[in-house]
């Protein structure tokens, strides 16, 4: 290599230069630098999202998306129970509409079983799932890829905010008769929600999803990233799995005061809900489980140059 102020060429070990005595190793970067992974030292822009972050951090978000996924799940749960013994009541009064009263207490019976099973399926899987993210962390070199995508998420929470806010200033009556502006709210709604979870998510990251900040290689942090966004698909189960107990409830007694198609079509749609929703926690543990043995699989392989090379040594 080459003297960065005289020019002469060194020895790549040297210390100095033995021609002028400048240092010959590159000035270490700060630590401020380091741990913030920004060289724009300064930046007004950059200072301020960073300590926005790290404020933001300080907040105990474990401890109010613990609540709120245990009240969801409990919603769930129950859900599923009073589901199952409004099956057996409502199926014989809807069918006799029909002249079937005694199929619909056989299928409301069969539904009674199932919706049990759904609603102690999904409390114990969720602390299994709950069990496994907590043990399994998911390793990266630093926050910074976090940070860029949690402010990303963040600022399509915004424009969905922005999207809401604007189609409720639109005439609701014109509105449904657009199914573009219909478009335009659902899609707003999804990046409220999706941009604001995702969001909360990455900020208590070292809590909620198991983040484990450490010396690693690009292909272990690129599995601890890939790791990072399954547990964080997999912490929305409690939510969806209650909500769609709830739905299929809702359903089922809208389908009290219907006739005809309807009744078939509400029933068999509160019957759909529930068993998709209900078989969702058993599901998300098995792609967990399988998502998790290829990880570690992948791992594995990608530490056999070390283990070899430790051999030689």
């Amino acid at each position: 290599m080459f003297c960065t102020k005289c020019g002469k060429e060194i020895d790549e070990n040297a210390d100095v230069c033995p021609a002028c005595g400048t240092s010959a190793k590159p000035a270490a970067t700060s630590t401020n630098a380091k741990k913030n992974g920004s060289l724009l030292k300064g930046s007004f822009v950059n200072d301020r999202i960073d300590s926005c972050l790290a404020s933001l951090r300080k907040i105990s978000w474990d401890r109010g998306f613990d609540k709120a996924e245990m009240f969801t799940n409990s919603i769930g749960t129950w859900g599923y129970y009073l589901l199952a013994v409004f099956s057996l009541i409502a199926y014989p009064i809807l069918f006799s509409k029909i002249e079937m009263g005694g199929t619909g207490f056989l299928i409301g019976l069969v539904f009674l079983v199932f919706c049990f099973f759904f609603g102690y399926c999904g409390t114990k899987l969720y602390s299994s799932i709950r069990n496994l993210i907590d043990n399994i962390p998911s390793s990266v070199s630093s926050m910074n890829v976090i940070d860029v995508i949690a402010v990303i998420a963040a600022i399509l929470a915004v424009f969905g905010s922005i999207t809401c806010f604007i189609a409720s200033r639109i005439d609701l009556v014109a509105m449904l008769m657009s199914a573009t502006d219909v478009s335009l709210v659902l899609v707003g709604v999804v990046l409220l929600f999706a941009g604001a979870y995702i969001c909360v998510m990455l900020i208590g990251s070292q809590k909620l999803l198991g983040v484990k900040v450490e010396k690693c290689g690009s292909a272990e942090e690129f599995l601890g990233l890939i790791t990072l966004f399954i547990k964080m698909l997999t912490r929305l189960t409690p939510f969806i799995w209650g909500a769609g107990a709830f739905a299929a409830l809702v359903i089922e007694i809208q389908a009290l005061s219907s006739d005809g198609v309807d009744f078939f079509a509400y029933t068999g749609l509160a019957a759909y809900t529930a068993v998709i929703t209900g078989l969702l926690p058993l599901i998300v543990y098995i792609n967990y489980i399988m998502c998790n043995f290829i990880l570690d699989f992948a791992k594995s392989v990608l530490s056999v140059p070390g283990k070899i090379d430790s051999l030689k040594k």
